[in-house]
């Protein structure tokens, strides 16, 4: 992993987040044996792009800069995302 300087990310109407490069990579994945699920096996090669992720976990305030709404009755902006759903994450990311 580079380690660089963070991108920000500003987004039109709320807070900005930081991000760092995670550059390409590879790893093995999966089990053999016992205490492999059939699904985890054989163990293979993964490669990865290049990607940014976020620094920090995603807080109420980011969550409401792009749904325009909080994720729980939790009202502090800095209080983190909970009771979301795999649709809605994949519309924030």
């Amino acid at each position: 992993m580079n380690i660089n300087k963070p991108f920000i990310e500003q987004l039109p109407a709320g807070p900005s987040f930081k991000m760092m490069l995670v550059e390409v990579g590879e790893f093995l994945m999966g089990g053999t044996g016992e205490e492999a699920r059939e699904n985890e096996k054989p163990i293979h090669r993964v490669i990865l792009n290049s990607f940014y992720i976020g620094i920090y976990p995603v807080a109420q305030a980011l969550w409401e800069s792009v749904f325009g709404k909080k994720s729980s009755s939790y009202t502090e902006a800095d209080c983190l995302v909970d009771m979301i759903s795999w649709t809605d994450t994949q519309v924030f990311l």
